[in-house]
């Protein structure tokens, strides 16, 4: 049977790190959840989000890895940042991203799901923005991953982390 190795991932993750431009994505701003403590599971079928206020770029792009007494922690889970030149010594293959909204610098909204896309198309005169809003936009890319939580009311005087790790597992198959 056919492997990928483990520096093989971990080569593919740190490429693939240094090669795009993460933006997430906040979305599902207007239509509530049926059970809004409840939210559904995602897919890995799901293309697109719906009713965007804006993106904001990632301020924070590494690798990570597993670790119980890292600092870093995602959905139960503890992990420790890592430089590229160190990922081997850690076999991380996951992928940290992480951005802080402001209320005077993105919109005010509630929102329920959480995306990270990749080549997004700022219209002309916006290639530098780190904020965008659906107007600003001329392409959202390709969304990579996305969690859908319960809502997230933003207030005036409110900041938010957004987060997320993905995992990076390339399958030969």
């Amino acid at each position: 049977m056919p492997a990928t190795t483990k520096i093989g991932m971990i080569n593919m993750a740190i490429a693939y790190k240094n090669a795009k431009t993460f933006w997430f994505v906040v979305a599902r701003t207007q239509t509530p959840w049926t059970n809004e403590g409840n939210p559904p599971a995602e897919t890995i079928d799901t293309t697109s989000l719906s009713e965007i206020a804006g993106l904001q770029k990632a301020q924070t792009v590494s690798l990570c890895y597993p670790d119980p007494n890292g600092s870093i922690r995602f959905r139960g889970q503890n992990y420790t940042l890592v430089s590229d030149a160190n990922a081997y010594n850690y076999e991380s293959r996951f992928l940290y991203l992480s951005t802080l909204l402001l209320f005077d610098t993105f919109p005010v909204v509630t929102f329920r799901q959480t995306g990270v896309h990749v080549d997004v198309v700022p219209v002309a005169g916006k290639e530098t923005a780190t904020i965008l809003l659906p107007a600003d936009v001329s392409n959202y890319g390709t969304l990579i991953a996305y969690i859908n939580h319960p809502p997230i009311y933003r207030t005036a005087g409110s900041k938010n982390l957004l987060e997320i790790v993905i995992e990076l597992v390339p399958q030969v198959v």
